[in-house]
């Protein structure tokens, strides 16, 4: 996957499979608001830092990425 260049908001989580949802939800509704940004046209995508089978409650290290322009 090629990502194109440009600013980015990146949040970090170590979540279980059930809490990705709200990890996004978080970032979105909770973190944009209030952030002096808002999410630009590029594509977001998370960055998985771990291997969930690996960690010893078998969370995910991830990152989520939202490209970012100001308000």
């Amino acid at each position: 996957m090629t990502i194109e260049g440009g600013k980015y908001a990146v949040a970090s989580f170590e979540l279980d499979p059930s809490e990705f949802g709200a990890a996004w939800q978080w970032f979105m509704g909770t973190w944009f608001p209030s952030s002096g940004f808002q999410p630009d046209d590029r594509m977001c995508f998370e960055l998985s830092l771990n291997d969930a089978r690996q960690h010893p409650q078998g969370k995910f290290l991830v990152e989520l990425w939202e490209p970012i322009r100001r308000l």
